[in-house]
């Protein structure tokens, strides 16, 4: 590559004393190379900024130089040297070719069927991305992060570029559907000690009665059924056993805390260049601890990734303090806990709380609240039957 960018002249010199010249052009500061003799003639290359020099050492040993080939990008630039609008034209070109790739040029996104485009794209220009940004500027992974927050019904989401296209690839929650085998045989039992208030049986022989009672392992649907003729049959017991039950949860919360408290994101960016870094921003020490993350957006020519870029470098100021919290302070971020904890674990269609009793104790500097929830949902899970045949 140095080659063509400095340029290669292949010379002939011709000389009474060949094999003295060639020692004598070696023990000089002239560059050659590929010296060889043919048909008494000395065959060799030189950089072409050598070659003026070279013409004046042949001279001195009374040789005649003469030039052969020319290789090297410098002689197309030499021959056109006078054309200077061509040489503009020329840079201007690749500089709109290097700009129109770093550019965003088309926003696709994939994979989403409840969240709508405009939604997404929303986001997006709110962070920066959107039809003609500049592409080494963005935090595709705070971009990623802001969305996930925004968008519950999201649960995982990608945005990347390739080239001048930013995709947006998603994946929304979904309920797994249940895989019921129904080619072994089973009991279904139950997994609560309850009362039973609702029940459908589909496969097998129900076992207690609405209103019963029933303990934790009983049994709920028999998969041995005694057929018309005093014979015995195994199936795959299935049905929805509605139960009604207890379930108690416990939360704390300290009286006194240590507690992060974040100051203002500071984004700081950087150009980088071979790996060398000159910052785009006044030095200002950051002077509490901080949580650091930083994204390397490269430039790109076509499909060519250059070797400079920005930094884009993000840090999250953050002091820990001591905080006391009064009862009913304490107390309210007990009920913020409960209540995600509902959202999480009880929010669910097969699940619904009836009732709720909640108690408060505060022990050893330790604020605990107790939550008894009556619930109503289905108690009942298949059990293979081990049976000889």
């Amino acid at each position: 590559m140095f080659d063509s960018i400095r340029g290669v002249i292949t010379f002939s010199v011709c000389c009474s004393e060949p094999n003295k010249f060639i020692n004598v052009l070696k023990n000089s500061y002239i560059a050659s190379r590929n010296l060889r003799i043919i048909n008494s003639n000395i065959i060799g290359e030189v950089y072409s900024c050598d070659y003026e020099t070279l013409k004046e050492f042949a001279e001195k040993n009374s040789a005649e130089l003469k030039e052969l080939k020319r290789k090297g990008i410098i002689f197309v630039f030499r021959k056109y040297k006078k054309r200077i609008g061509l040489f503009v034209g020329f840079f201007l070109a690749l500089a709109l070719v290097i700009f129109c790739s770093n550019i965003v040029m088309a926003i696709e996104i994939s994979g989403n069927e409840h969240v709508t485009d405009e939604q997404i794209l929303a986001i997006l220009e709110d962070n920066g991305i959107k039809i003609g940004s500049f592409i080494p500027n963005i935090d595709f992974r705070r971009a990623e992060r802001k969305i996930i927050v925004a968008l519950d019904d999201l649960a995982w989401i990608g945005v990347r570029n390739t080239g001048c296209r930013v995709i947006v690839e998603v994946n929304e929650r979904t309920k797994i559907p249940e895989m019921v085998s129904t080619t072994r045989p089973c009991n279904v039992v139950s997994t609560k000690d309850a009362q039973i208030v609702g029940l459908k049986v589909y496969m097998g022989m129900l076992v207690p009665m609405l209103g019963d009672g029933v303990r934790k392992g009983d049994l709920l649907i028999s998969g041995v059924v005694e057929g018309s003729h005093q014979n015995t049959y195994y199936v795959h017991a299935m049905g929805d056993i509605i139960g009604r039950y207890e379930e108690k949860v416990s939360f704390s919360q300290n009286m006194t805390d240590n507690i992060m408290v974040y100051d203002d994101e500071i984004i700081k960016k950087s150009i980088s260049v071979f790996g060398f870094r000159i910052p785009l921003y006044i030095n200002k020490s950051i002077d509490s601890e901080y949580e650091y993350a930083e994204q390397i957006n490269n430039f790109k020519l076509l499909k060519l990734t250059l070797p400079v870029g920005i930094v884009i470098s993000e840090y999250n100021p953050y002091t820990v303090e001591s905080v006391s919290y009064t009862e009913e302070e304490a107390e309210e971020l007990l009920n913020e806990k409960v209540k995600r904890y509902e959202q999480n674990f009880l929010s669910d269609d097969s699940v619904k709380i009836i009732d709720n009793k909640i108690q408060t104790s505060i022990k050893d500097n330790v604020m605990t609240i107790t939550v008894t929830y009556t619930l109503e949902g289905n108690i009942g899970e298949t059990q293979e039957i081990l049976a000889k045949y």
